[in-house]
């Protein structure tokens, strides 16, 4: 109720939200309550924006690349092995918590917590950011646009809310109502892990002697000794 008050009060004619999966859980939201506030019915755009990478309808989120470049560079580059421990840290500049006793007999572990959220942004994020938001643009004024009615907008379609995503090469605007049921709420993640195919690939350069299937049926455990 506050949020169509707002956007009565200060006139919004669209809404473009950028974020990750709570952005597309608000929007959501914001659809359900249009049929009860006039006033949500606006255009809409999500625009996935999150290092974890889990908003359903795009392969790619704003910030993934930047993030995995600073794990890599925070673990030196040697995320797949146990690195030596680094020397230590002055006061106040620890990257993270030490768990573990050596006098137990445990592995002493630097978690890397919140280092991916920082970092420089990649040229690919800077290019793909660019993109996205010009293209949401222009696919929010056409929209307001369409809907404009005697100095009012008014658009209630499903194709009136939408998320911006990146399917495979091409930046592709989809129904947010037909996401939802692509959508694993429970576990915050889609239903289909696009890159789950590609599991064979990883097993070639690991040199196992498999048969390459990246098809849609591809099984994740077809492997034999080598």
């Amino acid at each position: 109720e506050e949020i169509s008050a707002n956007i009565s009060n200060f006139g919004i004619h669209g809404l473009i939200i950028i974020g990750g999966f709570e952005a597309f859980t608000g929007s959501l939201e914001l659809l359900e309550g249009r049929a009860k506030y006039e006033e949500l019915c606006i255009p809409l755009c999500v625009i996935p924006a999150t290092v974890s990478n889990n908003v359903p309808g795009s392969d790619f989120s704003i910030g993934t690349d930047t993030a995995l470049n600073t794990i890599t560079i925070t673990c030196w580059g040697t995320c797949s092995r146990y690195r030596p421990p680094p020397p230590p840290h002055p006061p106040g500049t620890g990257r993270g918590r030490r768990l573990g006793d050596p006098r137990l007999g445990l592995l002493p572990v630097h978690p890397v917590t919140l280092l991916a959220q920082g970092g420089t942004p990649t040229p690919f994020d800077r290019n793909f950011g660019t993109k996205m938001g010009a293209k949401a643009v222009a696919w929010i004024t056409g929209k307001i646009k369409e809907g404009l009615r005697h100095g009012r907008i008014f658009a209630n379609t499903d194709d009136s809310a939408c998320l911006l995503g990146m399917r495979k090469r091409s930046l592709v605007f989809q129904p947010i109502t037909e996401l939802k049921e692509q959508t694993d709420f429970e576990h915050r993640i889609p239903k289909e892990q696009w890159w789950l195919k590609l599991r064979p690939i990883l097993k070639i350069l690991a040199k196992y002697n498999i048969e390459l299937d990246t098809s849609e049926k591809a099984h994740l455990e077809h492997i034999t000794r080598k």
